[in-house]
């Protein structure tokens, strides 16, 4: 693995909260923007090396993948205003399920400067959805098939987030006052990313993903990396229509 030490201090962005360093690519001495004090990841647009930002440090690991090409409804560096919501996009990545391809962006608020939340914003076949992470706490299921091996009962139980691979279309989860209707239990592959990415990210790997729907457009999404992973990533949101997005504000 090869480190670059070559950071020198400049003046933090505290609206984007960027780290207080500038740095070239390891691989190609390309120059880099800041990355987000949150980052994990950052990849250069010039030799698509995946970068990985640490306490100062970068150092570069593997490849940041190939996007397809295409008109996208935001790019990096971009500012929109969603649901009341002020908000600027801070990565990108692509994911594939077979019949077609998603993007998925990382954004920030830059309405509210103390916020800790992770935001994420999908567009899928034209449809837009604004998500942050939550944690399992609260919720409970109901299996449409009571003889499942681990719902024997029709009636609602406490869900144990090891459970999440076991859900199927059909299925319910209640989630404070709202229940969800299991829709889309499919697998997704990582093409690439592009910009900053707040956590690891593999190309080629691919996930289970699960989406449940509610009333008022709702979503609520799981992402299980494999079998063995016992903690799944959830996630909370609504649907938009992509004129719902104020570009440029």
């Amino acid at each position: 693995m090869q480190w670059c030490s070559a950071y020198s201090a400049v003046k933090s962005n505290e609206a984007l909260n960027l780290l207080a360093v500038s740095a070239s690519c390891p691989n190609c001495g390309a120059e880099l923007p800041l990355p987000p004090r949150s980052a994990r990841l950052q990849a250069c647009a010039y030799c698509q090396t995946t970068l990985i930002v640490n306490k100062g440090d970068i150092s570069a690991e593997g490849t940041s993948g190939q996007i397809h090409v295409g008109e996208a409804l935001l790019s990096i560096g971009d500012r929109f205003v969603l649901a009341f919501g002020k908000y600027e996009v801070l990565g990108r990545a692509q994911y594939s399920y077979g019949r077609g391809v998603w993007d998925e962006f990382w954004v920030v608020r830059t309405d509210i400067a103390t916020s800790d939340e992770t935001y994420w914003l999908s567009v899928d076949e034209g449809d837009v959805v604004i998500q942050r992470q939550i944690d399992s706490e609260g919720m409970s299921v109901k299996r449409e098939k009571a003889d499942h091996e681990w719902a024997k009962t029709s009636g609602k139980k406490s869900f144990d987030d090891a459970d999440a691979r076991f859900l199927e279309p059909g299925d319910r989860i209640y989630l404070e006052e709202h229940e969800y209707l299991v829709t889309e239990v499919e697998k997704a592959t990582c093409l690439g990313f592009e910009g900053s990415w707040p956590e690891d990210i593999a190309i080629g790997q691919t996930y289970l993903y699960v989406n449940a729907e509610a009333k008022g457009g709702l979503l609520l999404s799981c992402e299980i990396d494999d079998e063995r992973d016992l903690e799944p990533d959830w996630f909370m949101g609504r649907w938009y229509s992509p004129f719902d997005v104020e570009r440029g504000t």
